[in-house]
């Protein structure tokens, strides 16, 4: 017998209660359909992703429905979503088909909820009242931005913390400063951490004339003369690996050591054309993050990480994209990397499907035969985003066993 509207809203209002303020997925999981579709920009497909997002939200997300309407087979309900990790909370539109007593189908519309200093109605979005009002997302006090002009570009770049050696991160092909910014969050407490945007990427210059690696290890050699480092750690995730091969090859003064996180190999790489081509294309569009994702991550990540990868990527410059496409990967550096007379350290992920252990491994020691590979488990290709507290565990270690440290002591 059909469902009526009323049972069809207790139904859905059951259902959000249950998989996002009690957490019991498995009795959840009875709401749902195993043929889930999901419409939503954010929430990876079906039932699985929509339930692998909530299970990586912190234990305090909340969810409050207001306004709630049903017609034939659909509920609309209108509800707020707080404590997701995210600056601000969200008011959120869910529509929701049911069909056979569970939920089949789902589509959304998401804002950021304003507090009355924001709101131009000067009305609450939920609810009779506003949000408190907080200072808005920018900079914590701890944290220093510099933009810096290196050649005819401005690259930016944070810091955060005190002690030595500083650790310089470069980030991925798709990412900026940000990615490693739960890495960086434990290591301050004891080392100067500096996070640069590459050219083309976050914050900085996306007017550049090109966009090849060697330029961008230019670029990062600036920012280091600029900050006065005499010590530091270069640390490089997937092609931010390979400029950082391209640094440590020049024999920096001050360079201490090298940390790749599944990093692109110091040999040429070349895919075939239409490998090339869908990374393009997946790299435009907010449904082309969503199904890069499941390709180069093996653990779920929270909503936040989510929505960072998909701005990150979306935001950077199309030609600092085409350029590693089309040279970038292709650039063989092997003389620069057998270059290197500091330390190494390879952070490798064992379910990454992008640059694998063994290849990884072929490919560096004959190079670097003193590289010293550490490996982190069910870790796909976003090392930094999916396993950051292993991350930080293994260049603490490497730091210590390298003897790298400056047990305290600043480095200016």
């Amino acid at each position: 017998m059909k469902s009526t509207p009323d049972q069809n809203k207790k139904l859905v209002l059951d259902a959000f209660n249950m998989l996002f303020n009690k957490r019991d997925y498995a009795v959840a999981e009875k709401f749902w359909s195993p043929k889930y579709i999901q419409h939503s920009a954010h929430i990876p497909p079906g039932r699985e992703g929509l339930f692998n997002l909530v299970k990586a939200s912190p234990a305090k997300l909340k969810y409050e429905p207001g306004l709630i309407i049903a017609d034939g087979d659909f509920v609309f309900v209108h509800g707020k979503y707080s404590n997701t990790g995210l600056p601000v909370d969200w008011i959120i539109v869910d529509i929701v088909r049911v069909e056979n007593g569970i939920l089949t189908e789902h589509w959304d519309v998401i804002q950021d909820e304003a507090t009355k200093e924001q709101s131009k109605s000067g009305m609450p979005m939920f609810g009779t009242s506003f949000p408190k009002s907080e200072e808005q997302p920018g900079l914590s006090s701890n944290t220093k931005g510099h933009k810096i002009r290196v050649g005819q570009v401005e690259i930016y770049a944070e810091e955060k913390g005190e002690g030595g050696p500083a650790l310089v991160f470069l980030h991925y092909w798709g990412g900026s400063r940000r990615t490693w910014s739960q890495v960086i969050e434990p290591l301050s407490k004891r080392f100067r951490c500096i996070a640069i945007d590459l050219r083309g990427w976050g914050k900085s210059d996306h007017q550049a004339k090109d966009y090849n690696l060697v330029s961008q290890a230019d670029d990062v050699e600036g920012v280091i003369e600029e900050l006065n480092l005499m010590g530091f750690v270069l640390v490089g995730h997937s092609m931010g690996g390979k400029i950082a091969q391209i640094l440590a090859g020049r024999q920096l003064d001050g360079l201490r050591g090298v940390v790749l996180v599944a990093p692109a190999p110091p040999t040429p790489l070349h895919p075939p054309d239409a490998q090339k081509q869908a990374m393009m294309e997946s790299y435009t569009t907010p449904e082309g993050i969503v199904d890069a994702l499941k390709i180069v991550s093996v653990r779920p990540l929270t909503l936040p990480q989510r929505l960072q990868v998909t701005e990150d990527s979306l935001g950077g410059a199309l030609a600092a994209k085409e350029s590693w496409v089309s040279q970038g990967m292709a650039l063989d550096i092997s003389k620069e990397a057998a270059s290197i007379r500091v330390p190494m350290c390879v952070i490798v992920g064992s379910a990454d499907p992008i640059e694998k252990e063994a290849a990884l491994r072929e490919a560096i020691l004959p190079l670097v035969p003193t590289a010293r590979f550490k490996t982190i488990e069910g870790v796909g290709h976003l090392t930094p985003l999916e396993g950051p507290n292993e991350v930080v565990n293994a260049i603490s270690d490497f730091l210590a066993e390298e003897k790298l440290s400056d047990n305290g002591k600043g480095s200016k």
